[in-house]
């Protein structure tokens, strides 16, 4: 019984690790599509900054309710290193912008679609809300790695 119940405050450990993790991406994804809106010098890359904002705004509202109903902190901000990608990419010429700034975020966002699609497989609420994700997830990406193509002649998964 002891290792069942060691298991499964593994679980919840993780789960509440996700969740942590997912806010503080929310919150940074939102940051750098308006940032991105902001610095863009297309009107694809400045309408990609907007969904990504826009698309993350209510993922965020979501997880902040789900961390509030477990009791759980709501990190406002996200580790150094994500404030120190924000800066770095602010700190580009306007074209350089547009090209490191869709190779970060098709390179980022495919790995936040391998841990949203793990964390989905599960049944509990956290679950669920990676499910709900998803799709955006998988779109935003789809507009990263389309747009790495035009600015830098490859798909950022190809690395």
């Amino acid at each position: 019984m002891a290792a069942s119940g060691s298991a499964l405050a593994q679980n919840e450990w993780r789960d509440r690790k996700f969740l942590e993790a997912a806010i503080q991406e929310n919150n940074l994804e939102i940051k750098l599509g308006q940032l991105a809106e902001q610095r863009g010098t297309s009107l694809e890359l400045r309408a990609y900054g907007q969904d990504l904002a826009d698309g993350h705004f209510p993922d965020r509202l979501e997880a902040n309710r789900t961390a509030a109903q477990l009791h759980m902190f709501v990190p406002l901000r996200g580790p150094r290193g994500d404030r120190d990608v924000r800066a770095r990419l602010d700190a580009h010429s306007a074209r350089d912008f547009d090209r490191e700034f869709v190779r970060f975020m098709a390179e980022r966002q495919a790995e936040d679609l391998t841990a949203f699609r793990e964390e989905a497989a599960g049944g509990d609420a956290i679950a669920g809300l990676a499910r709900r994700a998803l799709p955006i997830l998988q779109r935003q990406l789809e507009t990263a790695r389309s747009l790495d193509r035009a600015l830098n002649g490859h798909p950022a998964s190809g690395r």
